[in-house]
């Protein structure tokens, strides 16, 4: 955690009731009010930090390796192009090493990083991952960085859009929401992505049903027309009586 704050795991969560945030602390401590803790704050303090381009440098003593992370929207393409309908997320990126200038400490910065590479890249398994595309791919999905020109998009997954509607409804949320900041012509590339959609999931619905097969009716009626019909079947000749017993 930031600010080099450590706590066990039961005693950690006791962190986070209390203030957390610079800006709110000074400004709560001068009129004695306590700060709310719920998920409507959390949101609208991630919507400032998304909306004034905050950017933070995060180190790390132990692997000494040190990135940039800021909070991204997602636009058009992530939220009706691809399904995502998470409202943010992280942009890691800017990746370098921050060995201590300690050898003995460098060393073992060193010995943890290239732990944690041989871990992700699994090289010491049988299948390991050797190639520089397969190795970005592996970064992507555990979001580990390794390269300076490397970035991954690491999604918020606790803020969502609602799933009830294809556009954002304001009334379905009680904090700020990144949707309605976006520009006209972002509003206007997601309502054509949304008319494109629902207009060719009709198209198909309507094609379906027009090459439905013949009614019932029309099938007992060619049916009855291609069968063939033979007289009544008797096995003795009419000439043939049998006799009464």
């Amino acid at each position: 955690m930031s600010n080099h704050r450590r706590a066990c795991v039961t005693h950690q969560k006791k962190i986070f009731h209390q203030l957390h945030l610079k800006s709110l602390s000074l400004k709560n401590n001068n009129n004695n009010i306590s700060p709310t803790n719920n998920k409507i704050t959390h949101a609208n303090n991630l919507f400032s930090a998304w909306n004034t381009l905050q950017k933070k440098r995060v180190y790390s003593k132990r692997l000494g390796i040190e990135y940039t992370f800021k909070y991204q929207a997602n636009g058009s393409k992530n939220v009706l192009l691809h399904g995502n309908h998470f409202m943010y997320r992280k942009r890691l990126d800017n990746f370098k090493h921050n060995y201590s200038h300690n050898p003995r400490m460098r060393k073992r910065q060193e010995t943890r990083f290239k732990r944690h590479c041989r871990r992700i890249f699994r090289t010491n398994k049988s299948n390991p991952i050797t190639s520089l595309d397969d190795r970005l791919v592996a970064g992507k999905r555990y979001h580990f960085l390794f390269l300076q020109s490397q970035f991954v998009n690491k999604p918020i997954k606790h803020l969502k859009y609602n799933k009830k509607s294809y556009l954002p409804n304001p009334q379905d949320y009680k904090f700020r929401v990144p949707f309605f900041s976006f520009s006209s012509s972002t509003r206007g590339r997601i309502i054509c992505n949304v008319v494109e959609n629902t207009s060719t999931i009709d198209d198909s619905a309507t094609g379906s049903l027009s090459t439905v097969p013949e009614t019932d009716t029309n099938l007992e009626s060619s049916a009855t027309s291609s069968f063939l019909t033979v007289n009544n079947f008797d096995p003795l000749p009419s000439t043939v009586t049998i006799p009464y017993v």
